[in-house]
């Protein structure tokens, strides 16, 4: 019998292009202990995907880092 697994994803879109994603995507991986890569999109620029449900740790982090606000962050699919 194969068990069927379910991938969740956390993507991250519309950051500041001044962002060093590379140091952002090593600080999430380190801190939620998953895999993460930055993938280049024509219509949206760069995108930041890690393996899991990690939104709100997301969320924590570039609040209090400064990168956005709270206000302007929108969560999509399951919470």
């Amino acid at each position: 019998m194969q068990q069927e697994w379910k991938e969740e994803w956390t993507i991250i879109e519309g950051l500041p292009d001044k962002l060093d994603f590379e140091k952002v995507v090593k600080v999430f991986k380190t801190q939620f202990c998953c895999n993460g890569v930055i993938i280049e999109d024509p219509n949206v620029g760069k995108v930041i995907q890690l393996q899991g449900s990690h939104h709100e740790g997301v969320i924590r982090f570039l609040v209090s880092e400064g990168i956005c606000k709270k206000d302007a962050i929108e969560v999509h699919g399951t919470v």
